[in-house]
């Protein structure tokens, strides 16, 4: 699987090199050696981890405040079939809802700064929700009796049993909106031309038609997707474990 996936790799950058030696415009298509000097130079500036480190920490704060509300919710609304009613329209709005609608509202709501925050919230919060009311639904009618009659604290049943059976779902959503939060959150950087970050970056790479740049934290990007998402996988034991 890997010699095939490093293969496939091989093809897409041999092709990536054809293109531009047929179009021969670096402003088009740039050939992949000056992508990868500018990816060279990028690691040696200070400014690159500076804007990394900024859109990541907006991400990760979206993603735990987004994490935290809709497995609360989820819980609740799984629990409380009155509460899962009220709920359902306002999921079915933000799942209906473009990306990009919800991006353009907030910009003008609330500011470039505070909007990726608010818009990295509202593009994943849908996803924990809609998981963890999944997987309390999913509890066998054996484990809901089995609660019903501990003589337990509620704390205990739902950090020892409850949250334990709905681990796969939490999973599951981790692994769907780490990287969707990441891209989401440089969307609304570009757009709202915030004061630092990736997307900074790229909208200044955009103004100077500088697609070696654009071609270079396209990449940086899909790094930073893969590395999100080989560190959630390597937690995936644990998350299952903990569900037995």
């Amino acid at each position: 699987m890997k010699k095939r996936g490093f293969l496939t790799g091989v093809l897409l950058v041999l092709g990536w090199q054809l293109a531009a030696m047929l179009i021969h415009r670096e402003v088009v298509v740039p050939p992949p050696l000056a992508v990868i000097a500018k990816m060279w130079a990028d690691v040696q500036s200070p400014l690159f981890y500076q804007s990394v480190a900024i859109t990541l920490s907006r991400c990760l704060l979206g993603l735990f405040l987004a994490m935290s509300l809709g497995i609360a919710l989820g819980l609740v609304a799984g629990y409380c079939p009155k509460a899962e009613q009220y709920l359902s329209p306002v999921l079915s709005i933000l799942k209906a809802v473009p990306n990009i609608s919800v991006i353009i509202i907030l910009l003008i709501w609330v500011g470039a700064e505070k909007s990726v925050l608010a818009i990295s919230f509202f593009v994943i919060f849908p996803v924990f929700y809609t998981n963890v009311l999944t997987g309390v639904h999913a509890i066998s009618p054996l484990h809901r009796a089995v609660l019903a009659v501990m003589p337990t604290s509620k704390s205990y049943q739902l950090f020892a049993i409850t949250l334990p059976l709905c681990a796969p779902q939490i999973y599951a959503g981790l692994l769907l909106t780490s990287g969707l939060g990441l891209k989401v959150s440089i969307m609304a950087e570009i757009l709202g031309q915030v004061r630092a970050g990736m997307g900074k970056q790229m909208y200044f790479a955009k103004v100077d038609f500088d697609m070696v740049s654009i071609f270079a934290w396209t990449i940086w990007i899909i790094i930073l997707v893969s590395l999100m998402t080989a560190l959630l996988k390597r937690t995936r034991k644990w998350f299952f474990t903990t569900s037995r």
